[in-house]
């Protein structure tokens, strides 16, 4: 069923109560809203409209609507809009394209974030979560991993079960009960960072205090001759820097390079490696997500749907499988430098 809903003046509302299928929100030309979908019902409500769909739903709206979603049983992508969207709960995978930031409290699944203006506010993400060039970006809770680079805004995720890869952040970074790793390159802003796993960085620029604990490694990889100071300590420490000033005993440390740079205090509880050089480069296809999912939905909508609904489906295992390979990678290629570390000490 396809309808065309004429939205007047003063009416800029779009409210999703319910979606019991996939759903697509998109701009349209104008100041329609076109829906496509079976066994979908709406009403008129102060602002503008609202829907209900016992199946998927395809919506192309106004790019200045206000976007609300209640509730969503199958997976979501959401291109084009201008206003903060709010967003209660999505069960399936979730792709923010292009799009204004937000709200969202609960994604049952993966979710994609790209090219988003304005803060986004996060929830629980039962899934992974990957993101590229947004402002801030906040995560109360992520039970999968975290991917993200070019922020120009401050990243605080609280708590997550998954490792933490992060690149090229304009604003701080606070990381907060991380059970796994976490990979920092290239961040501008304050760096915080409380882990259960290991920690790795290389390029930090802000020249107030930075905070590194991880219960096993912290593994720092800086330019020879960049500024910088460190204080802590570590169960050993593993020093390949040269530093214009360096103390340590029994694995509490303190040193300096040059002057003005950044501070670190760095509490371990495995190695403290201090390395010269550059950790090999993610680059920008590495995670090279489809974030373009289009879905030409002709005259047999149920089929279609159906095989947008199967395609979002295995997204989150492909988020998952290429940061698990890329991390494996990594640490392979970490332990292959400590063993020879060890051997030539």
């Amino acid at each position: 069923m396809k309808k065309t809903l004429e939205l007047t003046k003063g009416q800029d509302l779009i409210q999703v109560t319910r979606c019991a299928g996939p759903l697509t929100v998109r701009p349209a030309d104008g100041n329609e809203v076109i829906l496509r979908g079976e066994a979908v019902s709406w009403a008129e409500i102060e602002g503008g409209y609202e829907f209900t769909c016992q199946s998927g739903l395809d919506l192309r709206v106004p790019d200045s609507i206000r976007l609300v979603i209640q509730e969503v049983h199958g997976p979501v992508i959401i291109k084009g809009l201008q206003n903060p969207l709010d967003i209660q709960t999505i069960h399936g995978n979730t792709i923010l394209k292009n799009a204004a930031g937000g709200k969202i409290q609960t994604v049952h699944g993966g979710l994609l974030a790209k090219q988003i203006q304005d803060d986004l506010e996060l929830g629980l993400i039962s899934g992974d979560l990957s993101f590229k060039h947004v402002d801030g970006i906040q995560v109360r809770e992520c039970h999968g991993n975290v991917s993200g680079s070019y922020a120009d805004g401050d990243v605080t995720v609280d708590h997550s079960l998954g490792d933490i890869t992060l690149r090229r952040v304009s604003g701080t970074v606070t990381l907060r009960k991380i059970l796994n790793d976490v990979i920092l390159r290239d961040i501008e802003g304050i760096v915080d960072v409380q882990a259960e796993g290991d920690v790795i960085l290389r390029g930090l620029y802000d020249e107030g205090k930075n905070t590194l604990s991880a219960a096993h490694d912290v593994i720092l990889h800086w330019p020879k001759g960049d500024p910088l100071s460190v204080s802590g300590q570590g169960r050993q420490i593993n020093n390949r820097l040269d530093w214009d000033e360096f103390e340590e005993k029994d694995g509490v440390f303190s040193g300096r390079i040059g002057k003005n740079g950044p501070h670190l205090e760095i509490n371990a509880g495995g190695r403290v490696v201090f390395k010269s050089g550059r950790l090999e480069s993610w680059g920008d296809d590495d995670f090279n997500f489809d974030f373009d999912f289009e879905f030409d939905l002709g005259r047999d909508f149920g089929r279609d749907f159906e095989a947008f609904g199967q395609r979002m489906a295995g997204l989150g295992e492909q988020i998952a499988g290429q940061v698990s390979r890329k991390m494996a990678d990594l640490s392979s290629q970490l332990e292959g430098q400590f063993k020879a570390m060890r051997k030539r000490e």
